[in-house]
């Protein structure tokens, strides 16, 4: 009988360590501008969207969050942006405008859990996914000025000395738009005399 016992015992510590391997194995992790995210509430997959603690995701990126407990309804506020979700409800809106979710916010462990894609995009960053690693990648400076290109002016200097070069030339402009206009064609008469110039 003790070694029926003992056999159960055994079988048991083996079923739960691979059952803690596979979890392991399947845990999802995020990460914000390359940076690992801990939660105190591990992400979840639901219907195939990952959801995340609320609170964790807006403040890592920067948004201020507000909670009404008595419709269960989260606001997220970044700059002019503010995202609004309920619990339960597919139906978010980003500053007023309604979008349907593929998964409504939901309370796990006594933490709301939101679609992270739906908040990260919501709030401009940039998200993909690896499946290798179960990762959720986002990125918070997707949005960059593209970059300006001119074969007329030199590269913007990083110090300032004095100089009588004509390109280093300082303009500022009257209140008068009629002068201003004048005077912005002499300077563009001056720099095409002084690249055609150079040309020849």
């Amino acid at each position: 009988m003790k070694k029926l016992i003992s056999i159960a015992l055994v079988l048991c510590v083996i079923a739960s360590m691979f059952t803690f391997n596979v979890f392991a194995a399947e845990e999802i992790k995020v990460t914000i501008d390359g940076k690992a995210q801990n939660y105190d509430v591990m992400p979840v997959i639901e219907n195939g969207r990952t959801l995340v603690p609320m609170r964790a995701i807006f403040e890592a990126l920067g948004a201020v969050v507000s909670w009404d407990d008595a419709t269960k309804t989260v606001f997220g506020t970044k700059g002019d942006m503010t995202v609004v979700l309920q619990i339960g409800n597919k139906t978010a809106h980003v500053n007023a405008k309604a979008q349907e979710l593929d998964v409504a916010a939901t309370i796990v462990d006594s933490r709301t859990m939101v679609p992270v894609r739906f908040i990260s995009e919501s709030l401009g960053c940039k998200v993909d996914w690896d499946d290798s690693t179960k990762t959720v990648i986002i990125n918070s400076q997707s949005k960059k000025l593209a970059e300006l290109v001119s074969t007329l002016h030199r590269n913007v200097p990083t110090t300032f000395e004095k100089s009588n070069d004509m390109k280093d030339m300082y303009y500022f402009a009257p209140d008068d738009i009629a002068e201003q206009e004048k005077q912005y064609a002499e300077v563009k008469n001056l720099v095409l005399l002084y690249v055609m110039k150079k040309n020849f």
